[in-house]
């Protein structure tokens, strides 16, 4: 066994409790109030092997997606790769973990993330196939929730983004888009102001 398996197993149990009670007789759609966004930042080799294009796509629905989680109070974290760290977001919600690594390994990441006290995870980030796969088992093993808006979630080719979505749909996760979520949040919170802020961030 793994150094840490043996705590986080200990404690997987309470946590699932948990998390079914934040999800039994509330609603079907995703409740800001249950929510967490974690954003896996690219590198700058990511960035260099995307086109223009299609990294300025990512940059709109990433930004869109961090502006409705302030607007719903939905906490957000921010993942960058220990070679190349950026101060993205809140200090206490940054974090690293190595390039060829995942961020579920980063143990200052994991509690931060349990203190939250929420159940359903956003994830979203680079490469689909590769490090949000590898975060979205881990979170799925640990009894979240995963959703991932596939829009802000680029992968390196067709074929790695079909096998990836197959493994990680059988696991369990959500595949939506960023605009959906957005519309979900919109629709369960109550406040009517921040409810016209969200609707106002989706494009239909």
């Amino acid at each position: 066994m793994k150094q840490g398996a043996g705590r986080r197993s200990d404690r997987l149990a309470g946590d699932t409790i948990l998390r079914a009670s934040h999800r039994c007789g509330r609603t079907p759609l995703l409740d800001p109030a249950a929510c967490i966004v974690v954003l896996l930042a690219p590198s700058q080799r990511d960035r260099l092997t995307q086109s223009k294009r299609a990294y300025g796509s990512y940059q709109r629905k990433t930004a869109t997606l961090t502006s409705a989680a302030r607007i719903a109070a939905v906490p957000t974290f921010f993942c960058c790769q220990a070679a190349e760290p950026e101060a993205v977001g809140d200090p206490d919600r940054t974090f690293t973990y190595e390039a060829h690594g995942c961020i579920w390994k980063n143990e200052a990441f994991l509690r931060a993330l349990d203190a939250e006290d929420r159940s359903a995870l956003v994830l979203a980030g680079y490469w689909f196939d590769c490090h949000v796969t590898a975060a979205a088992l881990y979170a799925l093993a640990d009894c979240y929730d995963v959703y991932i808006p596939l829009d802000a979630s680029p992968g390196r080719s067709r074929e790695a983004m079909r096998l990836a979505e197959t493994r990680l749909f059988q696991a369990g996760a959500t595949a939506l888009l960023t605009e959906q979520v957005i519309y979900e949040w919109a629709i369960e919170i109550c406040d009517a102001k921040r409810q016209a802020e969200l609707t106002a961030l989706i494009d239909y």
